[in-house]
């Protein structure tokens, strides 16, 4: 479904040297299949993400979606195929949650009655009473509420592809761990190829079917979760899969 092909993407910066965000990335990720970008800060994992739907142009390389060379499609109508869910929900504060998920329908010139009706079946399906919840405007919601409000937002046009940047990052573990579990759940009734930023290894392992673990802008390693604790790369893998749950990466000494 995703296909990167030795993609890099660098950043200019007045008066300092260029930032290599991402080095020469080949990744392919199979259709219904979730995979998760795991790795400490500044590795790569957003701006992957970000390429990915084209809100970044590479430098290099390209990116294949369903077959198609994403370069040559219309970023807009290409972002539309795909549901993207960031760490604090990114609602639109002035909105109504039926507002909110509901945008995209409308954009796509859908009837009244056909949005309310996905709205509706969307909040059902991430576990909110519509009837409770549907003139609240963000403000008045939890964390947990708003980010089950975005992943509804981004499954509104029954997208192919759900990208989501650490979805859970923001909020308490408690709940942090409850939406896990149901974001589980509602991964198999979706049935979608999902592409998930997390710095937090146990989430990874837990919601993924492999992980992508990338350092300093390179894939350093990518498996299922068993392959990786049975077969770890180098000793870098090793230390950063023996940390404890949600640290950073153990530091580089020299040997990855």
């Amino acid at each position: 479904m995703i296909a990167l092909e030795a993609v890099s993407c660098t950043f200019d910066r007045a008066g300092a040297d260029p930032v290599h965000a991402v080095r020469a990335l080949s990744l392919d990720v199979a259709p219904r299949e979730t995979l998760a970008l795991l790795g400490p800060s500044g590795c790569g994992k957003t701006t992957t993400l970000r390429l990915i739907n084209r809100l970044i142009d590479p430098s290099a390389g390209r990116i294949v979606v369903d077959g198609v060379d994403a370069a040559t499609v219309d970023p807009v109508r290409l972002r539309r195929r795909m549901g993207y869910v960031v760490q604090t929900g990114g609602l639109f504060p002035h909105m109504t949650v039926r507002q909110n998920i509901g945008l995209l329908c409308r954009l796509e010139g859908w009837s009244t009655t056909r949005t309310r009706s996905r709205v509706d079946e969307l909040l059902q399906l991430v576990g909110l009473e519509a009837r409770a919840m549907v003139d609240r405007y963000p403000a008045e919601l939890s964390g947990g509420q708003r980010q089950r409000v975005g992943v509804a937002r981004a499954l509104a046009l029954d997208p192919d592809i759900l990208l989501l940047d650490e979805p859970f990052g923001a909020l308490d573990p408690i709940t942090r761990h409850r939406l896990q579990e149901e974001f589980k759940a509602i991964e198999r009734l979706v049935n979608k190829t999902m592409v998930f930023v997390s710095h937090d290894l146990e989430e990874a392992f837990l919601l993924a079917d492999r992980v992508a673990l990338l350092k300093d802008g390179r894939l350093v390693q990518v498996g299922t979760p068993d392959e990786l604790r049975e077969r770890p790369a180098d000793s870098w893998v090793t230390r950063f899969l023996t940390s404890r749950p949600g640290a950073d990466a153990p530091p580089d000494r020299g040997d990855a």
